[in-house]
């Protein structure tokens, strides 16, 4: 399958329902995807929060784009979000050394809503691994084929019985080449083992990556969602996700 263009657009899913979340750990940032013009744009005038997710909607850009959401497992899920995103990705599930999957973070309720919104809206839903302080487990697991070969049989299972379409892999970060060669081999092993069953592949990535991984390898993946954001005082400036896009590409990432 090939690697789908990638552009970012922040979407807070609030804006479609729901209240602003308290002070919360980090999660990767939503993300749409769409061929990119790689310019400079003027500004838009914004958009009052609760006029939002009538824009979205009205101009059916669902019909147009693959709109992405990340769902953090300390914020309620409304299923009306399902008007807005094709796609939604529940964050997150933690790798452990053995091979196993802790899932103990996700409740057995946002799963009936995601459930509920895949059949009212089709809506794909995909699994979060890992993420900030919940990535200790990778560089053990990844380290030999057995330890991956069980983790991947208990992450199929998983997506299976959660009728799952696909999972994300954000692992922050590996710290050598090693662990950068393994987790190549986990997503091209993983890759493999989800094909029969139809299930996407997708890596959330830094553009600060490219100083230490070879961005292009990552091309085994189904999707990159681009981590755009932790920028400084302005924290996700929109000239800096066509800079990022631009890293990506310029590494021998396919548009």
């Amino acid at each position: 399958m090939k690697i789908i263009p990638i552009i970012l657009m922040l979407i807070l899913l609030a804006s479609c329902g729901g209240s602003a979340p308290t002070q919360t750990p980090p999660a990767p940032a939503p993300v749409s995807t769409a061929s990119p013009t790689l310019t400079m744009t003027p500004s838009p005038t914004p958009i009052p929060a609760t006029a939002v997710s009538e824009v979205w909607c009205a101009h059916s850009l669902v019909d147009e784009f693959v709109v992405i959401g990340y769902l953090p497992e300390y914020r309620e899920l409304n299923p009306e979000w399902g008007k807005c995103l094709t796609d939604i990705i529940y964050f997150s599930a933690e790798p452990l050394a053995d091979g196993t999957l802790d899932t103990s973070r996700l409740s057995i309720a946002t799963w009936q809503g995601l459930r509920s919104m895949k059949e009212k809206y089709g809506t794909r839903v995909h699994l979060s691994i890992g993420g900030w302080e919940r990535s200790d487990g990778f560089a053990s697991m990844t380290a030999n084929q057995r330890s991956r070969k069980t983790f991947i049989q208990n992450l199929l299972d998983y997506a299976v019985e959660h009728q799952l379409n696909g999972v994300d892999f954000d692992w922050e970060f590996p710290e050598n080449n090693t662990e950068f060669k393994s987790y190549i081999a986990l997503l091209t092993e993983v890759k493999a083992a989800f094909a029969e069953h139809n299930l996407l592949v997708s890596v959330a990535l830094s553009a600060d990556n490219a100083s230490s991984m070879d961005l292009s390898q990552f091309s085994v993946a189904d999707r990159v969602h681009v981590m755009s954001y932790d920028r400084g005082n302005l924290h996700s400036p929109y000239y800096r996700s066509i800079e990022d896009l631009n890293t990506f590409t310029i590494y021998g990432v396919p548009k």
